[in-house]
């Protein structure tokens, strides 16, 4: 492989009244018996992984400087097939405008590094369960490639590749980098918005900044 080439691992998922969706993981894809949402564990639930997913956005978006949004999680029906439990999670109406484009990438990779760290502090995580973690955020790699998209002339799409030593802001895997450290260290408060949204399923915009703030 050569530096202009991708690194990591493609991948496509079609989800059901969604679409389907493409990007990259950083572990290949495992064999899949049944639906990936069967390679998580039973011990982190959907719904408690929507909210961690959720809440790592809204956080470090709050600490970026964007404005705060409703969030919501709701249980979806079973797989039909194997029974697995699933969820959803949304953050509704954020504008991407709101702050520099490589701030907006960092947001967007935070849900799932939220949720790879959640995962790793109830036990070990194995190499499938971290690629259904990282395939229940392509919506948010394709939103990052709708971002890059919209500064063509000014940004290159979205870089795949080795960020290398002077990473680049459109380099995913950079914004990856970017988002573990800061959710790492914004670890308490995205804790205090999961466990608020997963008991009451939504959180209104206006209580964000108390519940992150103090």
């Amino acid at each position: 492989m050569n530096g202009d080439e991708p690194t990591g691992h493609r991948t496509e998922v079609t989800v059901p009244g969604s679409g389907t969706w493409w990007g990259y993981t950083t572990v290949p894809q495992p064999a899949v018996g049944c639906c990936f949402d069967q390679l998580r564990r039973r011990s982190r639930p959907a719904l408690a992984a929507a909210a961690v997913h959720e809440a790592g956005h809204a956080v470090t978006a709050l600490f970026a400087g964007m404005l705060p949004t409703d969030l919501q999680i709701e249980a979806v029906a079973p797989c039909g097939q194997c029974g697995t439990d699933r969820a959803r999670g949304a953050n509704r109406t954020v504008d991407l405008g709101q702050v520099a484009a490589h701030d907006v990438l960092l947001v967007l990779a935070a849900g799932v590094q939220a949720e790879l760290e959640w995962a790793s502090q109830q036990g070990p995580l194995d190499p499938a369960e971290q690629w259904a973690i990282e395939t229940g955020g392509l919506d948010d790699q394709h939103l990052a490639r709708e971002v890059a998209d919209s500064l063509a002339g000014v940004w290159p799409p979205l870089d795949y590749r080795d960020p290398g030593p002077w990473p680049r802001s459109w380099s995913w895997w950079h914004q990856q980098d970017r988002a573990r450290a800061r959710v790492i260290q914004l670890q308490p408060q995205i804790e205090a918005v999961a466990t608020r949204l997963l008991v009451d399923r939504h959180v209104p915009a206006a209580d964000l900044p108390h519940l992150i703030l103090g």
